[in-house]
């Protein structure tokens, strides 16, 4: 969903100077497709597409050892985005309140066996 975000950015004229990707624990880690299976493949997956566009990024994994519930954050930004002059646009998308049916799509239910 990353390349078509930043091609429409592209066609828009709008540059990216700053990313921010949150989440919490998945109960089943292994039962993600990839780039979701681990923090880890999620940072090196966003690290290849926003490294390029010249920001550095930092990622932290927020609670405590013995927490089986934690906060992954993913930061990105540019090296001097305090440019005042310049208008700014955000784009949040958040994966809360999905229709059932729609939602489907993103997980397997116990039956499902298929890949």
């Amino acid at each position: 969903s990353i390349p078509p975000l930043l091609k429409l950015a592209g066609e828009l004229s709008l540059s990216v100077k700053s990313v921010k990707y949150t989440r919490g624990s998945f109960l089943c880690p292994g039962g993600q497709p990839f780039p979701h299976r681990s923090f880890s493949e999620e940072v090196s997956v966003l690290d290849g597409h926003f490294t390029q566009l010249g920001l550095n990024s930092v990622a932290y994994l927020m609670g405590n050892d013995d927490e089986t519930k934690k906060w992954h954050v993913y930061a990105a930004s540019a090296q001097d985005s305090s440019n005042c002059n310049n208008n700014v646009y955000t784009l949040e998308m958040c994966m809360t309140g999905l229709d059932r049916e729609k939602a489907a799509v993103f997980y397997k239910d116990e039956a499902d066996k298929t890949g």
